[in-house]
């Protein structure tokens, strides 16, 4: 075992159990890749199980399909295989886009793809194998002992995997806690998964995305307001508020009162988790959750910050004391119990995980069935097919890229539907919808 994933035991006499401490000390090498850099090629005359051995055994189930680890036959190397079903053009192209953008994310703080495979009802993405399972899995666990020093290495790994994705000119545009796991169980290295939702990015592009998971997204994104690398950068103050302090500062009742939270951007460190939690690290997050995306820091700057900076002496920060995990615990319970849109009482899933078929996988799916006939009444047929193209059937209902006259028709979108729906929700609640 290499320092970088060095682990140091604690006996505790009261509870005669061993306790586990990440290891804070800073890594002195390059992490490793996991693999040489491969020029990867969907494969479409083959499949997966010609070249590699399925195992039974089980990494990850969702609406989206399913991830068993296998290996490779030629080198013998264990991987994970991602089995996505796909239903029409528009999700096969979802995935070939996956694939495309995992292909320019070569970081060792970014999944790495290995191999790829299509036929005709769906994709096998192979990836490396990650054993050290979700990072807020790990840190909420009671023989793991999360100081804010600790907190302070893995969010300054994210940046350093955002910052790479963002000089690649793609963004994420899903990160939470779940698309975080961890290296190792003992180590302190982790990796950023999950790139169904990332988009190629450029300044000069109007992006604007209608997904997301509520209490993550950024105001523009509820607001049909341009995206941008900034966009990214909210998701990391969220992850880092809830990581700090195991309170979600905008998780409302319902998807709308959480959605007013974010709209309204107004949050405090005036819960008593935050008493433990140095300056620094409140200033890190101040300096992130910002309405207006250009006050944001970027990726390069968070880096820069006085909290991430490696140069800066931790101990006299009074980062060595722990923080409590009893919101933690209770954050992450109230995130399983909460009835997300693609969580699957069925075989058990949990919650936030993509399903393949859903691409976009949120918009008000508790209001948006009383809006949707205003759509259809107020906008011509004739025009909405040729400026958008509107997938029925589905628990929301998503914008494609089939545009030519976008600029006329994504306002009268946003006013008639977006607006509409949301107004619903508030109202049920006694709150107001700042237009």
């Amino acid at each position: 075992m290499t320092d970088i994933h060095r682990c140091v035991e604690i006996r505790s006499n009261k509870m005669n159990s061993t306790k586990v401490k990440v290891d804070e000390s800073e890594p002195t090498s390059v992490d490793e890749p996991p693999f040489h850099c491969r020029d990867i090629k969907l494969k479409r005359s083959k499949w997966v199980t010609d070249e590699y051995d399925i195992t039974e055994f089980l990494l990850g189930r969702g609406k989206f399909g399913e991830v068993k680890k296998c290996k490779e036959r030629r080198t013998g190397r264990y991987l994970a295989a991602k089995f996505i079903e796909v239903n029409g053009q528009q999700e096969r192209d979802d995935v070939r886009n996956e694939v495309e953008v995992m292909k320019s994310l070569q970081h060792p703080r970014l999944l790495q793809l290995y191999d790829a495979f299509e036929n005709k009802d769906s994709f096998c993405l192979v990836t490396e194998l990650i054993s050290g399972g979700e990072l807020f899995e790990r840190v909420i666990s009671d023989d793991f002992i999360l100081s804010e020093k600790a907190c302070v290495m893995f969010m300054r790994q994210i940046c350093e995997g955002v910052a790479f994705m963002h000089s690649q000119n793609v963004l994420h545009l899903d990160l939470k806690p779940e698309n975080i796991l961890c290296l190792t169980r003992e180590g302190n290295r982790i990796k950023i998964i999950d790139f169904g939702l990332a988009r190629k990015y450029s300044p000069s592009d109007d992006l604007r995305i209608l997904f997301g998971t509520p209490e993550f997204m950024a105001p523009e994104v509820v607001n049909f307001d341009p995206a941008s690398n900034a966009t990214d950068m909210w998701s990391i103050g969220v992850i880092c508020y809830v990581l700090l302090s195991g309170l979600s500062p905008f998780l409302g009742e319902n998807e709308p009162e959480t959605l007013v939270n974010v709209t309204s951007a107004t949050w405090d460190f005036s819960a008593e988790e935050f008493d433990t939690v140095s300056q620094d690290g409140k200033n890190f997050i101040t300096a992130l959750l910002q309405k207006n995306p250009k006050h944001r820091m970027t990726s390069q700057e968070c880096l820069d910050h006085r909290w991430l900076r490696r140069s800066v002496k931790r101990e006299s920060m009074g980062l060595e004391r722990s923080l409590s995990k009893k919101r933690l615990r209770r954050f992450k319970k109230m995130a399983e119990s909460c009835k997300c849109y693609a969580c699957s009482k069925e075989n058990g899933s949990k919650p936030y995980i993509k399903r393949k078929k859903d691409r976009i996988p949120f918009l008000f799916n508790s209001v948006i069935k009383q809006t949707k006939f205003n759509f259809y009444n107020q906008i011509d047929k004739k025009i909405i097919q040729n400026d958008f193209y509107l997938k029925r059937n589905q628990p929301t209902y998503r914008v494609l890229d089939k545009r030519t006259n976008v600029d006329i028709l994504k306002d009268l979108f946003y006013t008639v539907v977006y607006r509409s729906a949301f107004a619903i929700g508030c109202n049920a609640h006694g709150k107001l919808f700042e237009t």
